[in-house]
């Protein structure tokens, strides 16, 4: 369980770190439109969201399966990694005295 769950932490790394660096940094079209998304889904609470997540796992089959795990981690972290992992890694870089793609 512990390589499972360090699997969907490598996975949230991975796709959630550059993604949430281009909507904390970059001006893009719909910037402003995902990131109201992504904090409206931040709002939501827990316990609203296990019902409709538990139906669909057992709607597709993924229900008592690792996958499961995975997916629910994945989606879970990636809610919350715009705000608090890019502002934390730019901070530390400032402090360390790292410029150029920071400004």
């Amino acid at each position: 369980m512990r390589a499972l769950r360090m699997t969907a932490s490598g996975l949230t790394t991975l796709i959630g770190a550059p993604a949430a660096y281009a909507l904390a940094r970059l001006r893009f079209p719909l910037r402003t439109t995902i990131m109201t998304g992504i904090l409206a889904l931040a709002f939501f609470p827990a316990a609203a969201v296990i019902a409709p997540l538990f139906i669909e796992f057992k709607s597709v089959g993924l229900l008592n399966t690792y996958w499961a795990v995975v997916i629910t981690d994945f989606l879970q972290a990636v809610i919350l990694m715009p705000f608090t992992v890019v502002m934390l890694f730019i901070s530390l870089a400032r402090v360390g005295g790292v410029g150029g793609l920071l400004r």
